[in-house]
């Protein structure tokens, strides 16, 4: 399985669930699932897709569809999220490496 193309998939559903959240907000501000979502595509680390996570569980408390799949849909969530974030941090240890190398 192509691991760039399930990352592009799983941000694709969540701008497209983020378009649905804006669309049904009743408040004029951006809920709390749509800031947490930027938060962690910005600067993706374990603080903010912990942020994420929690923002889709209490997401979850308040919708039946969610509340009746929660746990295959967190867990998903936090597959994906694993999963981006082994490759952020991949990427960095070899930039790091790459800068040690070039320092010496």
């Amino acid at each position: 399985m192509n691991d760039g193309a399930t990352f592009t998939s799983s941000v694709s559903r969540l701008y497209s669930r983020r378009a649905t959240i804006e669309k049904r907000g009743k408040k004029p501000g951006k809920s709390a699932m749509v800031v947490a979502v930027d938060s962690y595509l910005e600067s993706p680390s374990g603080g903010t897709a912990s942020d994420l996570y929690r923002a889709a569980r209490k997401l979850s408390a308040h919708n039946e569809f969610f509340a009746a799949n929660h746990t295959a849909l967190s867990l998903q969530l936090l597959d994906t999220l694993a999963e981006h974030l082994l490759a952020v941090v991949a990427s960095n240890k070899a930039a790091g490496v790459q800068d040690e190398a070039s320092t010496e």
